[in-house]
């Protein structure tokens, strides 16, 4: 063999073999510690966090399967089947974390890349089929939303200047209900089909920390909606304020599943349409129904 195909070859399989074993006997088992207690920790603490099994994914990614987040407030929880995360080496020289994901589950997939630096949080993912029981667990939402969303989310947000937050959103809902159990002025609602089909999801546009709503639609299901308006940006997010108009009007032969419309029937204009209204606080929204305030 040449003496220069021999200076390429030996340190190139030297460091195959190098490279194979470091993944062959890597700790992989206190990685896995490691992992769900970072998790535990991005997610604020409020949940328990437990991964089944941890494999390399090429030089930089691992990938976790079986993965169980659980509320510890009302041990509500979440399981996914895999998710695939890669880290991009480089960027780690100027402070920023690159992190490429894929996470599935079932029929719902995320996909897409977070950039995390110092001040600053990129995210650009793809949405398809999520379903919402996983946005619920990890937000604390008690309202019980089921079904599906999909779409795509672009934002470079700074939470330390959210005046500076920017992006854009484009969510479909082709699978929306509200279940049983939800409230509104202490009168119980039934299961509500809040929207079937492609056409119904939101649109925002996010511009030095304010988020306009362009769209906001359901459609095809029990109650059909559209609404446009603004979230005013502040330095505290409890500050934030709603700014949407809209109207809302039952679909055919769901007046009677709707009981609440007996409180605001004389709110219905001409069209069968009732107008709506939400202002205030983002955590204390006044929600008005015509001229008529919903107590919540």
């Amino acid at each position: 063999m040449p003496l220069t195909l021999r200076l390429i070859l030996y340190p190139a399989f030297a460091f195959f073999c190098l490279l194979v074993f470091s993944i062959l006997l890597f700790p992989f088992d206190s990685l896995k510690n490691r992992f769900e207690g970072e998790i535990e920790k991005g997610l604020g603490g409020g949940f328990s966090v437990t991964v089944g099994k941890i494999s390399p994914a090429l030089l930089s990614g691992v990938t976790l399967k079986n993965l169980e987040i659980r509320s510890k407030k009302n041990d509500a929880k979440v399981k996914l089947e895999r998710a695939k995360l890669k880290i991009a080496l480089f960027p780690l020289l100027w402070g920023k974390k690159n992190i490429s994901l894929a996470v599935k589950s079932g029929p719902s997939s995320i996909e897409g890349r977070m950039i995390i630096g110092k001040e600053t949080l990129r995210l650009d993912l793809d949405l398809d089929k999520m379903d919402i029981a996983i946005g619920r667990i990890l937000t604390s939402l008690s309202l019980p939303l089921a079904g599906t969303i999909s779409g795509q989310i672009k934002l470079d947000l700074y939470p330390t200047d959210p005046l500076r937050n920017a992006g854009k959103v484009h969510l479909v809902f082709p699978d929306f209900r509200l279940d049983e159990g939800a409230t509104l002025g202490g009168f119980p609602l039934p299961s509500v089909m809040l929207s079937k089909g492609d056409s119904s999801g939101i649109d925002i546009e996010v511009n030095r920390g304010n988020w306009e709503v362009k769209l906001f639609k359901f459609e095809g299901g029990d109650l059909q909606l559209e609404a446009v308006g603004k979230v005013f940006a502040a330095r505290r997010i409890e500050n934030y304020r709603w700014n949407l108009q809209g109207t809302f009007q039952p679909a055919p032969g769901s007046e009677e599943k709707l009981s609440f419309l007996s409180l605001v029937g004389d709110q219905k204009g001409e069209d069968g349409k009732y107008p709506l209204s939400i202002s205030g606080k983002l955590s204390k929204p006044a929600i008005r129904i015509g001229t008529f305030q919903l107590p919540i």
